[in-house]
């Protein structure tokens, strides 16, 4: 019996891939910060509490989910489009 590979996991510090191109990467609080939104309103948006996403971005790897709705939520018009359309195809 083989073992099934881990999945690839965001932190705070690597890059992060959306439509199956990989972005700069930037970390989660400042990409946070960039949006001018405080801990709870940011997560929020992407089903997460408080204190789930400071352990986010202060390191913890984000699930695979996570990481989809953030590149939804927070990605550029491109990036989200291509991430819906890899999410709708399974591509």
């Amino acid at each position: 019996m083989t073992k099934a590979k881990p999945s690839k996991r965001l932190t705070a510090g690597n890059t992060m891939k959306t439509g199956g191109k990989a972005k700069p990467s930037i970390s989660l609080l400042e990409l946070r910060k960039q949006t001018g939104l405080n801990q709870h309103d940011f997560w929020a948006r992407v089903a997460c509490t408080q204190s789930g996403g400071s352990r986010y971005e202060n390191g913890r790897p984000v699930s695979r989910a996570v990481a989809l709705l953030l590149a939804i939520a927070y990605g550029s018009d491109s990036a989200r489009a291509k991430t819906i359309d890899a999410l709708v195809t399974g591509k």
